[in-house]
Protein backbone atom coordinates (compact mmCIF):
# COMPACT_ATOMS: atom_id res chain seq x y z
CA UNK A 1 0.00 0.00 0.00
CA UNK A 2 1.02 3.65 -0.28
CA UNK A 3 -0.16 6.94 1.21
CA UNK A 4 -0.59 9.80 -1.20
CA UNK A 5 1.10 13.13 -0.41
CA UNK A 6 -2.24 14.93 -0.33
CA UNK A 7 -3.45 12.57 2.42
CA UNK A 8 -0.63 13.48 4.77
CA UNK A 9 -0.80 16.14 7.52
CA UNK A 10 0.06 19.77 6.86
CA UNK A 11 0.60 19.66 3.12
CA UNK A 12 -0.49 21.92 0.31
CA UNK A 13 -3.52 20.56 -1.56
CA UNK A 14 -3.03 19.47 -5.18
CA UNK A 15 -3.36 22.17 -7.80
CA UNK A 16 -1.52 24.55 -10.10
CA UNK A 17 2.14 23.64 -10.55
CA UNK A 18 1.82 20.86 -7.95
CA UNK A 19 -0.87 18.46 -9.19
CA UNK A 20 -0.04 15.96 -6.43
CA UNK A 21 0.22 18.48 -3.61
CA UNK A 22 3.37 19.80 -1.93
CA UNK A 23 5.13 19.88 1.42
CA UNK A 24 4.87 23.09 3.49
CA UNK A 25 7.37 25.10 5.48
CA UNK A 26 6.53 26.01 9.03
CA UNK A 27 5.31 29.60 9.06
CA UNK A 28 5.81 29.81 12.84
CA UNK A 29 2.48 28.37 13.83
CA UNK A 30 3.41 24.67 13.53
CA UNK A 31 1.68 24.41 10.17
CA UNK A 32 4.64 22.89 8.31
CA UNK A 33 4.76 19.34 7.01
CA UNK A 34 5.90 17.00 9.77
CA UNK A 35 8.98 14.82 9.50
CA UNK A 36 7.76 11.56 10.95
CA UNK A 37 6.91 7.96 10.11
CA UNK A 38 3.69 8.91 8.30
CA UNK A 39 5.39 11.35 5.96
CA UNK A 40 8.68 9.55 5.33
CA UNK A 41 8.45 5.78 5.91
CA UNK A 42 7.31 5.08 2.34
CA UNK A 43 10.47 6.63 0.92
CA UNK A 44 12.75 4.43 3.03
CA UNK A 45 10.70 1.35 2.16
CA UNK A 46 10.87 2.18 -1.54
CA UNK A 47 14.67 2.45 -1.60
CA UNK A 48 15.08 -0.65 0.59
CA UNK A 49 12.85 -2.69 -1.73
CA UNK A 50 14.64 -1.40 -4.84
CA UNK A 51 18.02 -2.33 -3.35
CA UNK A 52 16.85 -5.79 -2.28
CA UNK A 53 15.34 -6.72 -5.68
CA UNK A 54 18.30 -5.44 -7.66
CA UNK A 55 20.89 -7.80 -6.22
CA UNK A 56 23.15 -4.86 -5.40
CA UNK A 57 24.77 -5.46 -1.99
CA UNK A 58 24.85 -2.30 0.11
CA UNK A 59 28.41 -1.30 1.05
CA UNK A 60 27.36 0.53 4.21
CA UNK A 61 28.82 3.82 3.05
CA UNK A 62 27.24 7.16 2.23
CA UNK A 63 26.41 7.73 -1.44
CA UNK A 64 28.99 9.88 -3.26
CA UNK A 65 31.50 9.78 -6.11
CA UNK A 66 34.04 7.87 -4.06
CA UNK A 67 31.73 5.34 -2.38
CA UNK A 68 29.43 4.87 -5.35
CA UNK A 69 25.77 5.58 -6.01
CA UNK A 70 24.34 2.19 -5.20
CA UNK A 71 20.71 3.26 -5.13
CA UNK A 72 21.08 4.52 -8.69
CA UNK A 73 22.81 1.25 -9.64
CA UNK A 74 19.91 -0.61 -8.06
CA UNK A 75 17.41 1.39 -10.13
CA UNK A 76 19.23 0.56 -13.39
CA UNK A 77 19.59 -3.11 -12.40
CA UNK A 78 15.85 -3.41 -11.75
CA UNK A 79 15.02 -1.81 -15.09
CA UNK A 80 17.36 -4.14 -16.95
CA UNK A 81 15.88 -7.15 -15.18
CA UNK A 82 12.39 -6.33 -16.48
CA UNK A 83 11.95 -8.30 -19.70
CA UNK A 84 9.80 -6.90 -22.49
CA UNK A 85 6.95 -9.10 -23.67
CA UNK A 86 3.78 -8.86 -25.73
CA UNK A 87 1.91 -7.62 -22.63
CA UNK A 88 4.64 -5.84 -20.66
CA UNK A 89 7.00 -3.04 -21.46
CA UNK A 90 10.61 -3.43 -20.49
CA UNK A 91 14.14 -2.96 -21.67
CA UNK A 92 15.82 -4.96 -24.38
CA UNK A 93 19.49 -5.42 -25.08
CA UNK A 94 20.98 -5.00 -28.55
CA UNK A 95 22.42 -8.08 -30.18
CA UNK A 96 25.98 -8.16 -31.42
CA UNK A 97 26.73 -8.60 -35.11
CA UNK A 98 28.06 -12.11 -34.48
CA UNK A 99 24.85 -13.08 -32.68
CA UNK A 100 22.79 -11.82 -35.60
CA UNK A 101 24.93 -13.74 -38.08
CA UNK A 102 24.72 -16.93 -36.04
CA UNK A 103 20.99 -16.58 -35.42
CA UNK A 104 21.31 -18.10 -31.94
CA UNK A 105 20.00 -15.36 -29.63
CA UNK A 106 16.25 -15.00 -29.04
CA UNK A 107 16.17 -12.18 -26.49
CA UNK A 108 18.28 -9.29 -27.80
CA UNK A 109 16.86 -6.89 -30.34
CA UNK A 110 18.01 -6.04 -33.86
CA UNK A 111 18.72 -2.74 -35.54
CA UNK A 112 18.58 -1.91 -39.24
CA UNK A 113 22.38 -1.62 -39.33
CA UNK A 114 22.82 -5.08 -37.79
CA UNK A 115 20.46 -6.64 -40.31
CA UNK A 116 22.12 -4.87 -43.21
CA UNK A 117 25.51 -6.17 -42.13
CA UNK A 118 24.36 -9.72 -41.45
CA UNK A 119 25.67 -12.76 -43.26
CA UNK A 120 23.81 -16.01 -43.74
CA UNK A 121 20.32 -14.48 -43.77
CA UNK A 122 18.16 -13.14 -46.58
CA UNK A 123 17.67 -9.38 -46.48
CA UNK A 124 15.68 -7.14 -48.80
CA UNK A 125 18.93 -5.77 -50.17
CA UNK A 126 20.16 -9.29 -50.88
CA UNK A 127 16.88 -10.13 -52.60
CA UNK A 128 17.14 -7.08 -54.82
CA UNK A 129 20.77 -7.81 -55.65
CA UNK A 130 20.01 -11.46 -56.46
CA UNK A 131 23.01 -12.55 -54.44
CA UNK A 132 21.82 -14.77 -51.63
CA UNK A 133 23.92 -17.73 -52.76
CA UNK A 134 25.54 -19.25 -55.82
CA UNK A 135 22.89 -21.85 -56.63
CA UNK A 136 19.52 -20.20 -56.24
CA UNK A 137 18.10 -16.94 -55.06
CA UNK A 138 14.92 -14.97 -54.54
CA UNK A 139 14.31 -12.02 -56.80
CA UNK A 140 11.74 -9.49 -55.68
CA UNK A 141 10.55 -6.08 -56.77
CA UNK A 142 10.75 -3.76 -53.78
CA UNK A 143 8.02 -1.14 -53.42
CA UNK A 144 9.18 1.09 -50.57
CA UNK A 145 9.79 -1.53 -47.88
CA UNK A 146 7.26 -4.04 -49.16
CA UNK A 147 7.56 -6.92 -51.59
CA UNK A 148 5.13 -7.05 -54.48
CA UNK A 149 3.80 -10.60 -54.43
CA UNK A 150 3.32 -10.80 -58.19
CA UNK A 151 7.02 -10.12 -58.71
CA UNK A 152 8.37 -12.89 -56.48
CA UNK A 153 10.14 -15.57 -58.47
CA UNK A 154 12.46 -18.47 -57.82
CA UNK A 155 15.50 -18.70 -60.06
CA UNK A 156 17.39 -21.85 -61.03
CA UNK A 157 20.93 -22.28 -62.31
CA UNK A 158 21.38 -23.17 -65.96
CA UNK A 159 22.86 -26.64 -66.44
CA UNK A 160 26.55 -26.43 -67.28
CA UNK A 161 26.64 -22.67 -66.98
CA UNK A 162 27.88 -21.92 -63.48
CA UNK A 163 26.98 -18.48 -62.21
CA UNK A 164 24.37 -17.79 -64.89
CA UNK A 165 20.73 -17.80 -63.85
CA UNK A 166 17.40 -18.07 -65.60
CA UNK A 167 14.50 -16.64 -63.65
CA UNK A 168 11.40 -18.80 -63.79
CA UNK A 169 8.03 -17.22 -63.05
CA UNK A 170 4.56 -18.64 -62.62
CA UNK A 171 1.48 -17.20 -64.31
CA UNK A 172 -2.17 -18.23 -63.99
CA UNK A 173 -4.85 -17.14 -66.46
CA UNK A 174 -8.56 -17.88 -66.49
CA UNK A 175 -10.05 -19.84 -69.37
CA UNK A 176 -13.33 -17.95 -69.09
CA UNK A 177 -16.46 -19.06 -71.00
CA UNK A 178 -16.19 -22.41 -72.72
CA UNK A 179 -19.24 -24.45 -73.62
CA UNK A 180 -17.39 -27.68 -74.21
CA UNK A 181 -20.37 -29.27 -75.97
CA UNK A 182 -20.85 -26.63 -78.66
CA UNK A 183 -17.22 -25.52 -78.96
CA UNK A 184 -14.39 -28.00 -79.38
CA UNK A 185 -11.47 -25.54 -79.26
CA UNK A 186 -10.74 -22.22 -77.58
CA UNK A 187 -7.68 -19.95 -77.56
CA UNK A 188 -6.38 -17.84 -74.69
CA UNK A 189 -3.64 -15.23 -75.01
CA UNK A 190 -0.73 -15.83 -72.63
CA UNK A 191 1.05 -12.48 -73.03
CA UNK A 192 4.60 -13.90 -73.04
CA UNK A 193 5.35 -13.22 -76.70
CA UNK A 194 7.69 -16.18 -77.22
CA UNK A 195 6.53 -19.79 -77.13
CA UNK A 196 10.03 -21.02 -76.31
CA UNK A 197 10.04 -19.16 -73.01
CA UNK A 198 7.12 -21.25 -71.70
CA UNK A 199 8.67 -24.29 -70.03
CA UNK A 200 5.59 -26.19 -68.87
CA UNK A 201 1.83 -25.80 -68.48
CA UNK A 202 -1.13 -27.34 -66.69
CA UNK A 203 -4.81 -26.91 -67.59
CA UNK A 204 -7.46 -27.46 -64.93
CA UNK A 205 -11.08 -27.84 -66.11
CA UNK A 206 -14.00 -26.98 -63.84
CA UNK A 207 -17.36 -28.75 -64.21
CA UNK A 208 -20.61 -26.81 -64.14
CA UNK A 209 -21.75 -25.76 -60.70
CA UNK A 210 -24.81 -27.97 -61.11
CA UNK A 211 -22.64 -31.04 -61.72
CA UNK A 212 -22.91 -32.46 -58.21
CA UNK A 213 -20.00 -34.58 -57.04
CA UNK A 214 -17.70 -33.43 -59.86
CA UNK A 215 -14.23 -32.04 -59.24
CA UNK A 216 -11.70 -30.09 -61.28
CA UNK A 217 -9.90 -32.33 -63.79
CA UNK A 218 -6.78 -32.07 -65.93
CA UNK A 219 -7.72 -31.39 -69.55
CA UNK A 220 -5.38 -34.10 -70.83
CA UNK A 221 -5.76 -36.71 -68.07
CA UNK A 222 -9.22 -38.16 -68.81
CA UNK A 223 -8.64 -41.22 -70.97
CA UNK A 224 -10.99 -42.29 -73.73
CA UNK A 225 -11.84 -45.98 -74.06
CA UNK A 226 -9.29 -46.46 -76.83
CA UNK A 227 -6.50 -44.92 -74.75
CA UNK A 228 -6.42 -41.46 -76.32
CA UNK A 229 -6.81 -38.43 -74.05
CA UNK A 230 -10.15 -36.62 -74.04
CA UNK A 231 -8.46 -33.20 -74.32
CA UNK A 232 -5.20 -31.45 -74.89
CA UNK A 233 -3.45 -28.13 -75.36
CA UNK A 234 -0.61 -26.52 -77.26
CA UNK A 235 0.82 -23.00 -77.43
CA UNK A 236 2.45 -20.65 -79.88
CA UNK A 237 4.00 -17.20 -79.50
CA UNK A 238 0.61 -15.68 -78.71
CA UNK A 239 -1.97 -18.17 -77.48
CA UNK A 240 -2.70 -21.35 -75.63
CA UNK A 241 -5.01 -23.53 -77.75
CA UNK A 242 -7.26 -25.86 -75.73
CA UNK A 243 -9.23 -28.70 -77.33
CA UNK A 244 -11.57 -31.45 -76.22
CA UNK A 245 -12.22 -34.76 -78.00
CA UNK A 246 -15.58 -35.20 -79.73
CA UNK A 247 -17.92 -37.50 -77.78
CA UNK A 248 -15.28 -37.70 -75.08
CA UNK A 249 -15.46 -37.08 -71.34
CA UNK A 250 -15.68 -33.28 -71.59
CA UNK A 251 -18.21 -33.33 -74.46
CA UNK A 252 -20.93 -33.46 -71.82
CA UNK A 253 -23.71 -31.36 -70.34
CA UNK A 254 -21.63 -31.25 -67.16
CA UNK A 255 -19.35 -28.88 -69.07
CA UNK A 256 -21.65 -26.67 -71.14
CA UNK A 257 -22.56 -23.73 -68.86
CA UNK A 258 -21.56 -20.23 -69.98
CA UNK A 259 -20.98 -16.94 -68.12
CA UNK A 260 -18.77 -19.17 -66.02
CA UNK A 261 -15.01 -19.57 -65.78
CA UNK A 262 -14.28 -23.01 -67.19
CA UNK A 263 -10.96 -23.29 -65.39
CA UNK A 264 -7.35 -22.16 -65.26
CA UNK A 265 -4.13 -22.37 -67.25
CA UNK A 266 -1.10 -22.43 -64.98
CA UNK A 267 2.32 -22.24 -66.59
CA UNK A 268 5.97 -21.53 -65.92
CA UNK A 269 8.02 -19.24 -68.15
CA UNK A 270 11.47 -17.75 -68.38
CA UNK A 271 11.65 -14.05 -67.66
Amino acid sequence: MAIKLEDKVNVTAPGGDYPFGDVKDNSGSNDGTNYNRLTNADYFQFFAKMLADSGVVANGLLEDNNNGFQYFEALIANIRATAASATQKGTVERATQSEVNAGTDSTRHLTAALIAGATGIITLAAMKANSVDSDQYIDASIDSEHLSADALAVSVQNDGNTGSFTKIKTKIIEIGDWNMVSTATVSKAHGIGDKDKITMAFVSIRPDVAAAGQFNKDLDSQLFVNGFPDGGYTWDDTNFVLSRRATGFFDSTDYDDTTYNRGFITFLYEE
